[in-house]
């Protein structure tokens, strides 16, 4: 082999390293086209040292390449027919998913192998990103969103910020299943996370998952006797009072306010859809085709503000399949129930929001969660590579 596993896995790491320290100069005010195009380097080496890796990875893995090889000729081909764009934008916007996919596989396949390294390597990157966040607030300026001032952002956005910041969470959580984090430092981190988040960067959909994630965890915990039990009940009920609270007692122009004009553009994208042909069903409208000017976000084109939405908009029922194919695919991978609690979570930011699945900074960094608990609960699978 060109590569050794160890070679191709600590290349990646650096470009990633490379990538999260460059931040602020690769997007938004203080953009750098010397810091993008090193950016772009990183992404190429990211992906480079991936596909030297394939050797290496576990066959059960296999499935993800082939999947990424479809979609990307199913998206350059809707992307040249149906839209101006060129190549490079349906291939752009194909790695922007899939890149993290591919470097999970990776990761897990080598984590497999070398379980102490997961863990100190997980710490590094975890500390790495706090620090980052750290000198963000120190010395950048507040950002806005929706016309407020909110704390400075490190990582280009309020937005991704807050996803860097829950994925220190997701992998502490990861730690925690493994012995190397104690419940309270867990729930310390998570209430942290989650001020910063909600109170400090605004982003509800961040928030949202983090509360997902503690509540459903926590409640797994109880043992259903009488007491308990009747906890339980009381907390599911509670929610489902809150959400019927959301929807009728609130008008429908509150509600939408409130979800930041998603229940309007939903209703935009159906009628969008309603207009497809077979072919477009199919293989969709093509890369950037879900961007679209409306009257409640009249300042700019907007996407759907669901990743999945998008995907069906763009790429068609293949690549909204062939995605949902390959997550529920990781999901089944994933044989203890609380790291399947970290992929429902993952999901759950892509369902309402553009989540994880198309900030592939964030996804990079939230992968170490996944493939900790892949590796130590799943090494019986190291014998079918």
């Amino acid at each position: 082999m060109i590569l050794s596993e160890k070679n191709c896995v600590n290349l990646a790491l650096f470009a990633l390293f490379i990538k999260m320290l460059i931040s602020p100069w690769t997007t938004g005010s203080y953009e750098q086209e010397g810091m993008k195009l090193l950016n772009y380097a990183c992404d190429g080496l990211i992906l480079l040292t991936i596909l030297a890796y394939i050797p290496y990875v576990l066959k059960l893995f296999s499935f993800v390449y082939l999947v990424f090889f479809i979609l990307l000729l199913s998206l350059v081909t809707s992307t040249l027919i149906y839209t101006d764009g060129s190549v490079f934008d349906a291939v752009n916007s194909h790695l922007r998913v899939y890149s993290p996919f591919l470097f999970f596989t990776m990761l897990a396949s080598y984590f497999s192998k070398a379980p102490r390294f997961a863990v100190s390597i997980s710490i590094k990157f975890c500390v790495f990103t706090v620090i980052l966040l750290i000198v963000g607030l120190m010395f950048l300026p507040s950002s806005e969103n929706r016309l407020e001032l909110w704390w400075p952002a490190y990582f280009g956005s309020i937005h991704t910020t807050s996803f860097m910041a829950m994925s220190v969470f997701f992998i502490s959580f990861a730690l925690l299943m493994v012995g190397e984090v104690k419940k309270n430092t867990l729930l310390f981190i998570g209430v942290v996370v989650l001020y910063c988040v909600f109170w400090g960067w605004g982003v509800r959909t961040v928030s949202g998952a983090i509360l997902i994630l503690l509540g459903v965890f926590y409640l797994n915990k109880i043992r259903f006797n009488s007491n308990q039990g009747l906890l339980r009940v009381v907390a599911i009920s509670i929610l489902l009072i809150f959400s019927f609270m959301i929807v009728f007692i609130f008008d429908f122009r509150t509600f939408d306010n409130f979800t930041s004009g998603r229940i309007s553009m939903y209703g935009v994208k159906l009628d969008q859809l309603s207009n497809n042909t077979f072919f477009n069903w199919l293989l969709g409208n093509g890369a950037g085709s879900d961007l679209i000017m409306t009257d409640f976000w009249w300042w700019a084109a907007k996407g759907a503000h669901s990743d999945f939405i998008t995907f069906l908009v763009e790429g068609g029922l293949i690549y909204f399949g062939l995605t949902s194919y390959t997550v529920i695919k990781f999901y089944k991978l994933l044989n203890r129930s609380e790291g399947k609690l970290l992929l429902i979570s993952f999901i759950f930011t892509s369902l309402i929001s553009n989540g994880y699945l198309v900030r592939p900074l964030p996804s990079y960094l939230f992968f170490f969660s996944l493939a900790i608990v892949y590796a130590f609960y799943n090494k019986r699978d190291m014998n079918e590579r």
